[in-house]
């Protein structure tokens, strides 16, 4: 039996892990989904993502396992480059193929939604998904390390456009 203080411990690490996980993979989602889009201007992407916005929900939803399908053999690649003893490239297989795999997925549900939302059930689904990240993010936006690599960040980006202002002052493009 595991003691009452260390069960305690360990379920607000394991609460937290899963939190950063899941904001981790929102930042992906949002960043390499906008890549995703920029790419889907493509003629050939452009014909399949019409085609997909066209769906009925009934064939909107299995799409949703095309990622993982598409995205396993990656994974267990990964996962065998570890076994041999190259982690390093092993880990950055693993995140690559996560992050293309999560940027797929947003693409995905971006065109699917229309159609999804004529479910109630998904409606629901995705309210309570939603509430549940936006109370993650309230917590996680609590935590002092996080405060302050916001501040910081927010510190150096301000000195970088101080930066770029000078430099574009003492540049001038040259008159016409």
């Amino acid at each position: 039996m595991i003691p009452r203080g260390l069960k305690f411990l360990l379920h607000g690490f394991f609460a937290l892990l899963g939190m950063v996980l899941v904001l981790f993979e929102e930042v992906l989602w949002v960043g390499l989904g906008g890549i995703l889009r920029q790419v889907a201007r493509l003629a050939p992407i452009a014909w399949v993502e019409s085609w997909i916005r066209r769906l009925p929900p009934i064939l909107a939803l299995p799409l949703f396992v095309l990622p993982w399908l598409i995205m396993l053999p990656v994974k267990l690649a990964a996962l065998w480059l570890i076994a041999i003893g190259k982690i390093g490239h092993g880990a950055l297989l693993f995140i690559g193929g996560e992050a293309f795999g999560v940027a797929f997925l947003a693409r995905l549900y971006d065109l699917c939604r229309p159609a999804l939302h004529q479910w109630r059930w998904f409606v629901i689904v995705e309210a309570v998904f939603l509430r549940w990240t936006n109370w993650a993010h309230r917590i996680f936006n609590t935590l002092p390390p996080v405060r302050f690599a916001r501040t910081r960040w927010h510190r150096l980006w301000a000195e970088a456009e101080r930066i770029a202002l000078l430099l574009r002052q003492k540049i001038k493009p040259p008159e016409l």
